[in-house]
């Protein structure tokens, strides 16, 4: 239900808080999200209308797009959270029974990228000054170095 909740906060403006306060109170105040009761005081904190929150967690419409949404990932293959995509296959956070196939892997990956060195003047704290090599940040790294 507590999804169905957070549709309606996202409707309000408050989707943000509303997702912050549902996973702090259940992580670490070990709330029970499913609990009315638990859940309309959680909305009311963030600035919901109990009532018309009450209302919302009822409403065929929020209960239609948790279905939707819910079956888009199990289209996708999603069986634990969190789930990590390698290009287009899921990665499951969890282990599979041991009757279940491995998950495959993408033929290739695509190779990284090289990353081009930097030239430790680049990293001078005085770029404008005409000789980065008396920059602060130069005279203590060659003060380290010499060390």
């Amino acid at each position: 239900m507590a999804f169905r909740g957070s549709y309606y906060a996202e409707d309000n403006g408050v989707g943000a808080a509303y997702y912050r306060r549902m996973l702090t109170a259940f992580f670490r105040e070990n709330a029970d999200l499913g609990d009315r009761t638990v859940l309309r005081d959680l909305a009311t904190e963030v600035g919901l209308d109990p009532a018309k929150y009450d209302q919302a967690l009822d409403a065929s419409r929020y209960a239609d797009r948790h279905a939707r949404e819910l079956q888009h990932s199990y289209d996708l293959g999603i069986q634990a959270v969190p789930t990590l995509f390698i290009g287009d296959q899921p990665s499951m956070a969890s282990p599979l029974p041991a009757s279940s196939p491995a998950p495959s892997m993408p033929p290739q990956l695509p190779k990284p990228q090289r990353v081009p060195r930097l030239d430790a003047r680049a990293l001078s704290c005085g770029a404008r000054e005409r000789d980065s090599h008396s920059s602060p940040l130069m005279r203590r790294m060659r003060v380290r170095a010499a060390s």
